[in-house]
């Protein structure tokens, strides 16, 4: 099925007014075939993508920003950071992506946790860190080489940046950057039928 547009950092609700109504009509016609790269390495990692948001719809389908604007990291930093992952030949950044775990409690620090299907065709990106917020009060400390080099072999020794494996990447619960579209399902709803559906085994 063909998906419709969305706007950049756009979320739309998904499904009817009862969460419980027609949900494997939604599962099996919208999410399966659409999400089937992330379901995949999902099941292979046996551990789900969570992220954290406001939210109160049950199901959303969302797209990350064009030019997302960092919260908790110093602006200059986050954008020297995406230039290195630019000179590399990275597509997913932190100013075009949502940020996703397999962390469940580090998801629900930032919001109200769903579980994320990322719709195929999406780019991804990943560090050997659990969750990154760049501070140039560290700069010049030990392993923040790379905050005052364009050379993109610091930055490789630094953060060991990929963009293959995500079940890899799910299994080791870093940070993930997604870029693209998305379904979201609210953990607190959803997540027993989705772990039932997967087998996939839920935070406890």
């Amino acid at each position: 099925m063909r998906l419709s547009e969305i706007e950049p950092g756009q979320k739309r609700k998904i499904g009817p007014h009862d969460p419980k109504i027609d949900l494997d009509k939604i599962w099996d016609k919208l999410i399966v075939p659409n999400c089937s790269e992330s379901i995949a390495a999902c099941k292979s990692a046996e551990k789900f993508m969570y992220r954290g948001f406001s939210s109160n719809q049950p199901i959303v389908r969302g797209r990350s920003w064009d030019n997302r604007i960092p919260v908790d990291s110093d602006d200059k930093l986050s954008r020297h950071f995406d230039n290195m992952l630019k000179a590399l030949g990275f597509k997913a950044l932190r100013s075009n992506s949502i940020f996703v775990t397999s962390a469940f409690r580090t998801a629900m620090y930032f919001g109200t946790p769903y579980i994320i299907f990322p719709i195929n065709g999406f780019n991804y990106t990943y560090t050997s860190f659990g969750d990154l917020t760049f501070d140039p009060t560290s700069r010049g400390t030990l392993g923040n080489e790379w905050m005052d080099s364009n050379d993109t072999r610091v930055f490789i020794d630094d953060f060991n940046p990929k963009n293959k494996d995500l079940a890899v990447a799910i299994d080791h619960s870093v940070e993930i950057c997604i870029n693209g579209q998305y379904y979201a399902l609210k953990y607190n709803i959803y997540g027993e039928y989705l772990s039932k559906k997967l087998g996939i085994g839920l935070p406890k």
